[in-house]
C-alpha cells in the first residue's frame, strides 16, 4: 500500500461481515486497486449487469469498462479520492461505463477510498441511470426540435445562433442568418390535407440540409418558416448560398405522382452589421423577409432605413389611437397642375401627425406600423372626413378642387367602405366628383377579386379612382383592364431620374402612352424641376405633382397660397 495514503485501516478482504454485505448486495458493486486500477474484488450484481464472469472481470482494470474519452475524468475522481481523505461515499456526476457487449450505458456511481487486503483500494456502488438519460434526452429533444422534419426548433436556432454570434466575437468573423417562408404552402395543406403537406415539410426540411451543407445550423421556426445560420462566410457567399437554396425550394417537390410548387421568400441579417445578439439578428431578418413578400422579391437583405418597427416607433404606435381622439392628426394637400394650362386642376390629402412631444411625424414614420394593424381604418376614415370637411369649405368660397385620399389593402376588403363614404357625402353636401381616392398596386394585388368589387362600387358613385405609384408593384394588365380606373400616377422614382436615367425615362414614355390607349390620364409624381416638367409636356403628360408645383403644405393655408400662386392663372 502507498505509505502516502492515509485511510481506514479495516481489512475488508478478510472481514466476513463486510464480505457478505459485499456479495449479497442487489446494487452492482467492485473494488480496485487504487493504482494499478486492476479490479480487486466484484460482486454477483455487477458480474451479471456488465456481463463478464468474475474471473473475467478480475483480469481487468477500471479503465477497460470506460470508454476512452471518459478516462480523464476517472483519472481525475481518484486524484481526488486521495487527496481529500473523506469519509463515507463520495457521488459522481453521470458517467459512461462500457459492458461487455460494447454498449454504453449511464451510471452514477459512489466511491470510497478504503484497504482491501493490506493495498489501497476504491469501492464503487454503481446505480445504472440509461433510462433517465434517455428519457431526459427525449425530453430535450421534444423540447428543442422539430419531430416532423428533424430540424432544430426555434427555441433551439436562437440558442445555437447565440453560441455561433459568441464564437465569431471571439474570431473577429461574420455570419448570416437567413430566414425563408413557404409562400403557397397554407393553400396546399388546407386543399390536399396535412398528410401531403407534413410529406412536403419533410422534403423542404430535406432539401435545406442538403444545399445548406454540414457547416449550416439549419431549423424549422415556424409551420412555414425555416431558419439558416451561415458562419464564417462573406456576403457575398452568404448570398449565392441564399440564392441557390431559394432556387431549390422553388423547384416543384413531388408526393406521389404530383408535383408542388411551394414559392418562397426569404430574408437575411449579418453579424455584426445588422446585429450583436441572436434576438436582434432574428427580428432584422424577420423585417427583411416581410419586405421581400411585400415588394414580391425573392429576398431582402434587412436595410434600418427601411426598419420601420425600431422600439421608439413601437411606442408611436401605442400613442396613435390616442391621437386620433384628440385631434393630432392634420389635413395637408400638395397641388396637382394641369402641364398644358399650368394651372391648378385638383390636390392630393397627406397626413401629418402634430405630436404634442415630438412635434410634426411624417407619414413615413407611423403609416407603415398602422398599415398591417385595424388602426388603419380609424385612420382612413379621419382622412375621409377631414377631405370631405375641406371640400365643403372650398365649395363655400366658390373654389372647385378635388382632394385625393390614399386607400390600403385593409381599406378594400372593408366592404363597408362605399357606404361610409356616402354617409359622409350626403352628411357635407358634398358632390362625389370632387372626391378622388389613389390605391396603389401592392394594395389591390393583396385580394384582387375583393378590391375590384369595393372599386367598382366607388366607380358607380361617381368617385375619381387612380393607382398611385404605378410601375413599382407587380400587378398584372389584365387585372388593370378590369379596373374602373381613371387615372394612373407615375411613381417619383421614374419621374426624377428621368433626365439623367433612359431607361427612366422610357418607363415614363411608355405608361403615358399606355394609359391614354386606355382611355385614362396620366399624373407624374416628382416632378422637381423645370426641366422634368418640360420633359413630361413633350411626353403629353396630362399633370405633374411634386416640388417644382409645391410642396406639401396645410390645408388651411392651400386658398392664401393659389390666390397668390402664379399657378392660380
Amino acid at each position: 500500500m502507498d505509505d502516502n495514503i492515509q485511510v481506514d485501516q479495516l481489512n475488508t478482504g478478510t472481514d466476513p461481515w463486510y464480505q457478505a454485505l459485499f456479495e449479497c448486495s442487489p446494487q452492482p458493486m467492485y473494488i480496485y486497486d487504487a493504482e494499478t486500477l486492476g479490479f480487486l474484488a466484484v460482486n454477483e450484481a455487477a458480474s451479471h449487469h456488465y456481463g463478464f464472469s468474475r474471473d473475467e472481470f478480475l483480469l481487468l482494470t477500471t479503465k477497460e469498462i470506460r470508454p476512452p474519452a471518459d478516462i480523464p475524468a476517472l483519472l481525475t475522481e481518484i486524484q481526488e479520492l486521495k487527496r481529500e481523505r473523506r469519509a463515507g461515499f463520495q457521488k459522481s456526476h453521470v458517467r459512461q461505463h462500457r459492458l461487455k457487449d460494447g454498449s454504453i450505458i449511464h451510471v452514477e456511481t459512489a466511491k470510497q477510498l478504503l484497504v482491501f487486503n493490506g493495498r489501497a483500494a476504491i469501492c464503487v456502488l454503481v446505480n445504472d441511470v440509461t433510462e433517465r438519460v434517455r428519457a431526459q434526452r427525449q425530453i430535450e429533444h421534444l423540447a428543442f426540435f422539430d419531430e416532423l422534419t428533424g430540424l432544430p426548433n426555434r427555441a433551439k436556432l436562437r440558442s445555437d445562433l447565440q453560441d455561433a454570434i459568441t464564437q465569431a466575437k471571439e474570431g473577429g468573423k461574420s455570419l448570416a442568418l437567413l430566414i425563408v417562408e413557404l409562400t403557397r404552402f397554407r393553400e396546399i395543406n388546407y386543399t390536399l390535407g396535412h398528410l401531403i403537406g407534413d410529406e412536403l415539410l419533410k422534403q423542404v426540411g430535406s432539401r435545406i440540409r442538403e444545399v445548406a451543407g454540414e457547416r449550416a445550423l439549419s431549423a424549422r421556426i415556424s409551420n412555414v418558416q425555416f431558419g439558416v445560420v451561415l458562419s464564417d462566410l462573406s456576403t457575398g457567399t452568404a448570398i449565392d448560398l441564399t440564392g441557390r437554396l431559394l432556387d431549390a425550394l422553388a423547384d416543384p417537390l413531388a408526393v406521389g405522382e404530383i408535383s408542388f410548387e411551394l414559392g418562397v421568400h426569404g430574408g437575411i441579417a449579418f453579424f455584426p452589421g445588422h446585429g450583436s445578439d441572436a434576438d436582434a439578428l432574428i427580428r432584422h431578418a424577420d423585417i427583411a423577409l416581410y419586405r421581400a413578400r411585400q415588394s414580391g422579391r425573392s429576398y431582402t437583405i434587412y436595410d434600418a432605413a427601411h426598419d420601420p418597427y425600431k422600439p421608439q416607433r413601437l411606442t408611436l404606435l401605442g400613442e396613435f389611437r390616442k391621437a386620433i381622439k384628440q385631434g393630432q392628426l392634420q389635413l395637408y394637400c400638395q397641388p396637382k397642375a394641369d402641364i398644358q394650362t399650368g394651372t391648378i386642376t385638383s390636390a392630393e390629402a397627406l397626413v401629418r401627425w402634430m405630436h404634442p412631444d415630438r412635434g410634426m411625424i411624417l407619414p413615413d414614420q407611423f403609416i407603415p406600423l398602422i398599415e398591417p394593424t385595424e388602426l388603419i381604418q380609424p385612420l382612413t376614415y379621419c382622412m375621409l372626413e377631414a377631405a370631405v370637411r375641406q371640400c365643403y369649405e372650398w365649395s363655400r368660397e366658390g373654389r372647385m378642387i378635388p382632394l385625393a385620399v390614399n386607400l390600403s389593402a385593409r381599406n378594400l376588403l372593408n366592404a363597408n367602405l362605399p357606404e361610409s363614404i356616402d354617409d359622409l357625402l350626403k352628411t357635407w353636401g358634398v358632390d362625389s366628383c370632387w372626391m378622388g381616392l389613389e390605391i396603389t398596386e401592392s394594395s389591390i394585388m393583396a385580394d384582387p377579386a375583393a378590391s375590384i368589387r369595393v372599386l367598382k362600387q366607388l366607380h358607380q358613385m361617381g368617385l375619381k379612382l387612380f393607382i398611385d405609384d404605378f410601375g413599382t408593384g407587380y400587378s398584372s394588365l389584365s387585372y388593370l383592364l378590369r379596373l374602373p380606373v381613371d387615372v394612373i400616377k407615375i411613381d417619383h422614382s421614374f419621374t426624377m431620374n428621368m433626365i439623367e436615367d433612359p431607361g427612366a425615362a422610357a418607363i415614363v414614355k411608355s405608361t403615358i402612352e399606355m394609359a391614354h390607349n386606355m382611355k385614362m390620364k396620366v399624373v407624374a409624381e416628382g416632378t422637381a424641376t423645370r426641366d422634368i416638367w418640360e420633359s413630361l409636356a413633350r411626353l403629353g403628360c396630362d399633370e405633374a405633382q411634386g416640388e417644382y408645383v409645391s410642396m406639401p403644405m396645410p390645408a388651411m393655408e392651400f386658398s392664401a397660397w393659389l390666390d397668390q400662386s402664379s399657378w392660380a392663372h
